[in-house]
């Protein structure tokens, strides 16, 4: 293990969501697989229904997506994962304990089956409006006059991602 992982990751995640959920047992089940050597992580929640990850210091300076989970690390990562299963994964490659070899085939292809589920449909099948207040949460910050170019530019990408879905 590199001295640079004794610098810890962030974990932004949101309590309720799925996806979080299956990093964090990650995360969790990594304490006694890591034999004295844990994943070093901070937590960081965000609460998506209150739109927490519109946030401008996060669209701007660490996830230009501002998706959750992402995994945040100064030195380890350039680009923060969102994908939880990239997320796994890339702890698997730092900790190999937490996935050992004369399980990794089968740790794997729970993980894939697991993250084949659209967990989206789950989520907003019923409730469309889910969606919209995501995109309307986004609207409304695009047009303070205080926000920075740049954030600007995010939410607009953001938006722009979002219109066909609603429109459908």
């Amino acid at each position: 293990m590199s001295d640079t992982t004794q610098e810890p990751y962030v974990l932004c995640h949101d309590l309720f969501s799925s996806c979080s959920l299956m990093v964090r047992l990650a995360i969790a089940v990594s304490k006694t697989a890591q034999q004295g050597h844990p994943v070093q992580f901070v937590e960081r929640q965000f609460d998506i229904q209150h739109k927490d990850e519109i946030d401008g210091f996060y669209m701007c300076k660490e996830n230009p997506t501002s998706q959750v989970p992402a995994l945040i690390h100064p030195t380890l990562l350039v680009q923060p994962p969102t994908n939880s299963l990239d997320i796994t994964f890339h702890l698997f490659d730092v900790y190999p304990n937490l996935c050992p070899p004369q399980f990794a085939e089968q740790i794997v292809t729970f993980l894939k089956k697991l993250h084949q589920i659209n967990l989206s449909t789950l989520v907003f099948h019923n409730n469309p409006s889910a969606r919209e207040r995501v995109y309307e949460a986004s609207r409304r910050k695009l047009l303070d006059p205080a926000i920075s170019a740049e954030l600007r530019g995010r939410l607009e990408k953001k938006l722009a991602a979002y219109v066909a879905p609603i429109l459908l």
